[in-house]
């Protein structure tokens, strides 16, 4: 079933074998198929799809706080995801 959040959740896990930090922010999403789920996928590719993307350039290039960011839809048959995943490059927090 579609969800609606009433507040924000935080949750913080420590991995003993990690090498680096990594901050992970998902949304509910809508299901598959759906006009927004192909607009999500859109918004995906354009804030993290390539080497031109703003949190590529910014987080990359500029700030050079990592190597690789990534922005997705995960629409499945109900509901759905969007995630926004960064991870760190050692040494940086």
């Amino acid at each position: 079933m579609p969800v609606s959040l009433s507040s924000t959740t935080r949750l913080y896990h420590e991995d003993n074998f990690a090498k680096a930090p990594q901050l992970t922010m998902v949304f509910p999403s809508v299901e598959r198929y759906s006009k927004d789920s192909y607009a999500l996928n859109f918004l995906g590719d354009l804030l993290a799809g390539t080497k031109k993307s703003p949190l590529y350039v910014e987080l990359v290039k500029e700030k050079k706080l990592t190597s690789r960011v990534m922005a997705r839809n995960g629409s499945q048959e109900l509901t759905g995801s969007f995630s926004i995943t960064v991870t760190a490059n050692p040494g940086s927090s």
